[in-house]
Order: C-alpha cells, then structure tokens, then sequence
C-alpha cells in the first residue's frame, strides 16, 4: 500500500507543472501571515496537497493522523502532526530542558506562529475560537493560554534535535525552510541568540545575518552599524501579543570576549522579567482523535457492565423506593425495608430484578456511547467559538437526546419493574417474558404507557446527571490539577462526581418519578395526567417527593458507580480521554 501510495505521488509530481521557486513573491499582511502571489505556484501547491491527502488516506493509521492544511507560502515549511501516546517522556523533556531555555522556545514558536503558514493558519481558527462575550482582559488570557500550549508543542518537536549537532541540523532546516527573506533570517538569528552563550551555533548565525539589511543597507552583517539597545518597554508587547517580534532595529551583536551572540540591552529585562517572552504552556495542543465503530462498542460495553452491575447490587433500594411510592401509608426507609424483610423474606429485596437488568443493560449500552456521539456532534455543528461559550448547553442537549434513544428500552422494562414489587404474587414463577406476556394478555398494550413520565424523568435526570458530572470533575481537577496524574486519583474524583451528580439528578426528577410509580402500580388506562392530578389533591406537592429520600440514596451510589466502573473500562478498553487525545507534533 505504501508503495501504490509513493508511486502515485512521483507519477503525480513529473506531471505537474512545476513553478519555479525564484519567482514566488512574498508578502507581508498586517499579521504578517505570509501568502504567495503567483498563480502557478498556488495551483501546483493546491495540487501536491489535494495528492498529500489522498496518500494519507492510504497509510493512516490510529495512532499518528495528519492534520492536512492548504498550501502556503512555502512548500517545504514543516506540516502540524497529530500524533497519539504520551506527550512527553521523561527522555524528551531532559532533551529540551538541557539545551533549550524557555525565551528561544517562546520566540521560535512566535516566529512559525508568524512565517510558517500551517501554525498561521491554527493560530487564526484560535483567534476565531474567542467567544464574542469575551471582553479584551478574558480574549487576553484565552489566547495567552492557547499560545502557551503551542510553546509545548513546539517543545515537543525540538526532542528531535539533542545536542550540539542537533541544534545545527534544526538552524539548517528551518534555514532551508524560510532563509529566503531577509526578514524571517533576521528573526533565526534573533531566536538563535537567545541560547545560553555555549549552546548558540555562532557560525550559524553569522551566515544568516549575512544580506540582514541593517538601517536601510544591505549585506552588513555583524560588522555593519551596531543596531540600538533593546527598549525594555516593549516587555509587555511582547508578552501581551503571541504574534509580537523584535522590532527592524533588533540585530544580534557578536561579542567577541564570549563568542557568542547577544541583543542589545535585552539580558537587564530577562534576568527582572523572565516571562517577558510569555509562559510556556503546561501541555501541549491537543484535539480528541475521530471516534470509530470500535471505540463506540467499547464505550457500550462499557456501559452496559456498569449500569447491570450497579443496578443488580442496589435493586433493594429500589424496591423499598417504589413500595413507599406506592402505598397508602407508607413507612421510613428503614422501616420498609425491615417489614419487607419480616413479611416477605429476603428474597422479596429482589423483587423486579431480571426486568431491571434488562432495561438498564440496554440502558447502558446506549446513553454512554450515545453522550459521546452527541456531544461531539453538536460541538462540530457551532463554531469553536460557540462550543466554547455554549459547553453548558451542549453538555445538556447531549445528555437528553442519548437519554431519549436509552427510554425506548427502559420503559417497557421499568414498567414490569414496578408491577412486580408493587404486586409480586401476580407474577410468582414468571420469567421476563412471561411477565411481558401476561401484562400484555391482562392488560392489553400498556407497557409504554408512562412513556412520557418516564421521558421527562429520564431526560431529566440524564441532563443534570452528565452536565453536574462534567462540570464536578472539572472543577476538581482545576482546583487540583495533581489528581490527574495517576488512574486511582481519577477513580475518586469519578466517584465523588457521580455521587453529587445522581444525588442532584433525583432531587429534579423525583415528580416524574412519582407520577411514573403511580401510572404503573395502577395498571390499565390509568391517565398520567389523572396520576398528577391525584398525587397533588391527596398529597399536595410533598406527595411528589415520597420516596425521595430513598431515591436520592440509590441514585447517588448508582450514578457514582456506574461512573467508576465506566472510566476503569474505558482505561482498560483504551478508549479513555488520554487514549482518544492527539497531540500536536511540529515536524520541525
């Protein structure tokens, strides 16, 4: 396959018509994003990446996608890779931290996010990530941060090139890449001289200054007028801006006692101000790898091992809530579950196990793959900056419709649930099916009956669920970004989360819950309208949240549960978050 790829490719490229490198034209933007004037060359560029992308198609793999990008001003300027696995090992950030410091990685990054048109182009969809409401302190920070993940990304290229002969061969190829204009080699040798003294490649810099124009002359080099020291007020123009360069004026100067390279006035403000170049990120870019057929079985799977096994431990919960829901006079938790126990045996805590399992197998294997698709869908139908300002909403809308495709199977199955606790000698000996069979020869088709209690609870419940686990674990890792360094950090903070969240769930759903028991206990044609009605003339409100307490107990263990066991299969699986993450690669 690589080779039908590799020969496509060279029978491709002798038969375009190739443009001649001398007459590309560059020019200057007022974001200084360079752009080719000749015609030719666009349409030969536009073709080698209309080639590049069918190539890629045939040698992608899962673990290393290519971002392709239009063609830009230079055909040999280095592409943005995805690539999976961990950003940084403990190898690679020894390489960059022992020979590059964090002003040459902050400038270098300054000068592809300027001069090299793939990191333009990502750092224009940024800019148009901002959402509106953002005033300019909020756009500030955004941007800062963004910024600052790309310095991590640019880290992350730069492990290719350990030692003093990789600090050469990286000069050399970005030379190769943008040593054309006189511009983009002046700011190499700026970002060059930022090395610490005995790591600068000085033979290196003193070629690319040579045809630097120096006050309007040309071809001065290191030996024409010496440009002006370095005005520490533009310190915060530069940290302010990610796009901000050192001015015209700005050239290197040699000292000769060092044999080595320096700006002009520049050492005072980084020695009181070592941020002047902006912080390097913490991490780098990152975007959520194209989820496969593969990877949704593996979030049902998932799904249905921890919603059975949650549901099957915690079912006498369940019943002592819907016996409470459903009598007269009914007692404390407590109370119910003892006089259960003494009246009808332990067994009778099982009650309505084998239709629960069977709801909420089919529960599990929907929702949770069905929440990943739809939240990944709706944040590709706004604009980045939409689904940045709208997460709420989309975190919301997500949680609903995957609930709404799980209620299809659950109410039929939530419906023999409750006949069976609330009336188990009608049912002794019968199987799921024979269950199924004599409600449906009894009672005719009522199964789907409290559809629509069961929808409003359901949908209820599934969007503050997801929305308060979301929005829980990322305050808690914000707070605490350590808890995410190893798996049994993750587990509590999964738990914790999920017990919030399904407590919160049943508090606003207990209504429909309510009315949902009642419809079914009463069996027939019972109106789910006339349900509400007489729950609130003989009850009041408080009638609605009979039960509550009980609820709010099994949802809470539940949820909190089936959140554990999801994220420790998905770890196990590979489908996790750092499984699907994709890191961005300079192949600088």
């Amino acid at each position: 396959m690589r080779l039908l790829a590799a020969a496509l490719v060279s029978t491709s490229a002798l038969l375009a018509p190739r443009a001649p490198a001398p007459r590309k034209t560059i020019t200057r933007t007022t974001r200084r994003h360079a752009h080719v004037d000749d015609e030719a060359c666009r349409t030969q560029l536009k073709r080698r990446a209309a080639i590049a992308a069918f190539t890629l198609s045939l040698t992608q793999t899962a673990n290393a996608v290519e971002l392709v990008q239009p063609a830009t001003a230079d055909d040999r300027a280095p592409t943005l890779n995805w690539a999976g696995g961990t950003p940084f090992s403990a190898t690679a950030k020894q390489i960059v931290d022992g020979y590059y410091g964090p002003e040459f990685v902050t400038y270098l990054s300054r000068f592809l996010l300027n001069f090299d048109g793939d990191c333009s182009n990502w750092w224009a969809q940024q800019e148009r990530a901002v959402p509106a409401s953002y005033d300019k302190k909020r756009r500030t920070a955004f941007l800062a941060a963004k910024f600052g993940t790309f310095t991590s990304s640019v880290e992350y290229g730069l492990r290719r090139y350990p030692g003093s002969s990789g600090r050469k061969a990286l000069l050399d190829k970005l030379t190769q890449q943008h040593g054309f204009d006189p511009e983009r080699r002046r700011h190499l040798a700026l970002a060059f001289t930022l090395l610490a003294p005995e790591r600068q490649p000085v033979r290196g810099i003193k070629d690319l200054l040579v045809g630097v124009p120096v006050y309007g002359k040309r071809g001065g080099g290191v030996g024409a007028l010496l440009p002006p020291a370095f005005s520490p007020g533009l310190a915060d123009y530069l940290y302010a801006d990610p796009l901000a360069l050192l001015p015209r004026t700005q050239l290197p100067v040699l000292d000769s006692t060092k044999k080595a390279f320096e700006i002009r006035g520049l050492a005072p403000v980084l020695a009181s101000q070592s941020s002047v170049f902006g912080d390097k990120g913490k991490k780098a870019v990152t975007i959520e790898r194209s989820l496969d057929p593969g990877t949704y079985a593996s979030f049902a799977v998932a799904g249905l091992l921890g919603c059975s096994a949650t549901h099957a431990v915690l079912v006498p919960i369940d019943v002592v809530k819907t016996r409470q829901q459903t009598e007269a006079e009914p007692d404390s938790i407590g109370s119910a579950a003892i006089r259960i126990y003494e009246n009808e045996g332990l067994s009778a805590l099982f009650l309505g196990a084998a239709p629960t399992l069977a709801g909420y197998c089919y529960y599990g294997l929907t929702v949770y793959p069905g929440y990943e698709y739809f939240s990944r869908t709706l944040s590709t139908l706004v604009a980045p900056s939409q689904a940045i300002e709208f997460r709420a909403a989309i975190v919301l809308l997500a949680g609903a419709l995957a609930t709404l495709v799980a209620c299809v199977g659950v109410c039929p199955a939530e419906a023999l649930r409750i006949r069976v606790v609330a009336d188990p000698q009608r049912f002794e000996g019968d199987n799921l099916f024979g269950m199924a069979a004599r409600v449906s020869r009894e009672e005719g088709n009522v199964l789907y009956n409290g559809f629509r209690p069961l929808v409003v609870r359901q949908v209820i419940f599934g969007m503050v669920k997801f929305f308060f686990f979301d929005s829980l674990a990322d305050a808690i890792f914000q707070a605490a970004p350590s808890l995410e360094a190893t798996a049994g950090s993750r587990l509590f903070v999964s738990f914790l989360a999920g017990l919030a969240a399904g407590t919160a769930s049943s508090l606003v759903s207990q209504p429909a819950d309510a009315v949902l028991s009642r419809v079914n206990a009463r069996g027939g044609q019972y109106p789910v309208v006339q349900a509400f009605s007489d729950i609130l003339e003989e009850e009041s409100f408080a009638g609605f949240y009979r039960g509550a307490l009980a609820r709010c107990a099994w949802s809470g263990l539940v949820i909190s549960g089936q959140f554990a066991i999801y994220d420790v299969l998905k770890s196990l699986f590979a489908v996790a978050g750092p499984d699907l993450t994709l890191h961005l690669d300079l192949a600088l």
